[in-house]
């Protein structure tokens, strides 16, 4: 993953498809019905896609942790003398 820039557009982007959602809600060009269920839908496709992301942060998280945790430990050694 290059930068958090592209990652930190989604929540926003779901934000403004909510808002215009509800606009049309209020304008009534489609029925109130099929709105709330394209709100739904947009709801969780987001939540999928938060969820995809952070297994794979977490995996990056890991593998960060178990790198670090090895340069720690190998300077800790170090330290001790051994």
């Amino acid at each position: 993953m290059r930068s958090g820039t592209s990652t930190t557009r989604w929540p926003r982007s779901f934000r403004i498809l909510y808002f215009h959602l509800r606009n049309f809600e209020q304008t009534k060009p489609f029925h109130t019905q099929r709105i709330r269920e394209y709100q739904g839908l947009s709801r969780e496709l987001q939540s999928q896609i938060n969820g995809e992301l952070l297994e794979e942060l977490c995996k990056l998280e890991d593998q960060d942790s178990f790198r670090y945790g090895q340069l720690r430990a190998a300077r800790e050694k170090y330290l001790k003398g051994e």
